[in-house]
């Protein structure tokens, strides 16, 4: 597909925004942020998407062009976040698969990466796109397999040295999906997989202090198991973790729209 010139985004920016003008809860805004995002607006581009997902919470595709403005920015942790909503909300959409596996691949996350996209295809095996993407990620752990292997013995030979900040990015945006649906006992136990990698992080020690608080008060009546030490490494406990929160969102998005379908359409 050739690409639009600049004047027939421009022309398509001011029809979105004359939409928008008239209806301000228009599901319009994802067009206008891609649009922008084609024009390299990035600034214009993320206004308008968080815009939009304040104003329509339950849109998925909002979430969707929200995290793939924030990924075009390089902000990876807030892409991942809004990209684990949009599977929140629909459990099935293979743009928000592709987004957490494209950010686990910049990170270097490949097995990661591999295991959100086996899952994508699962879910679209007509898709294309989701088994070259899978070929590409074998040509790069086939490329850099030993030079990702020496990196990481480097970085683990300085016992002083925190480790990277985005490390534990997916399970604490898990933990906090759990947190706001009152799984309080589900959400303390993906922050204690955390510390287990991470023993020094006082944010998420912090916050799980917090909610074993809670539960201890009586916030939910559910009691609470404490399943025995898992075996999988750090990076296997957060993939099957974001795999079995969307598993359970895709059921409560189909009990979603049922109740709601009428009020949206």
């Amino acid at each position: 597909m050739a690409d639009q010139s600049d004047g027939a985004l421009q022309a398509k920016v001011a029809r979105y925004c004359k939409i928008l003008g008239k209806d301000p809860h228009s599901t319009v805004f994802v067009s206008l942020a891609d649009t922008y995002v084609q024009l390299g607006q990035l600034d214009e581009a993320l206004a308008v998407a968080r815009r939009g997902v304040e104003g329509l919470p339950w849109f998925s595709p909002g979430h969707l062009i929200l995290g793939q403005v924030l990924l075009a920015r390089g902000e990876k942790a807030l892409a991942l976040g809004a990209f684990n909503k949009a599977l929140t909300l629909d459990g099935e959409c293979l743009e928000a698969f592709k987004g957490v596996a494209t950010v686990f691949r910049q990170q270097g996350q490949l097995v990661e990466a591999r295991q959100v996209l086996e899952r994508a295809a699962a879910i679209h095996p007509e898709d294309a796109s989701v088994q070259r993407l899978l070929d590409s990620l074998t040509h790069t752990a086939e490329g850099g397999s030993e030079t990702a292997a020496a990196t990481v013995a480097s970085d683990r030979e300085d016992p002083g040295e925190e480790p990277p900040a985005e490390t534990p990015i997916a399970t604490t945006t898990i933990a906090e999906l759990y947190a706001s649906q009152g799984l309080l006992a589900q959400a303390c136990q993906v922050y204690r997989e955390i510390l287990r990698a991470d023993p020094r992080n006082s944010t998420v020690r912090s916050r799980l202090i917090a909610l074993e608080e809670r539960l201890a008060a009586g916030a939910q009546t559910e009691p609470v198991e404490e399943p025995e030490p898992p075996v999988q490494s750090p990076g296997e406990v957060e993939t099957l973790a974001i795999l079995q929160r969307w598993l359970q969102a895709a059921r409560l998005r189909r009990d979603y729209v049922q109740k709601h379908s009428a009020r949206h359409c």
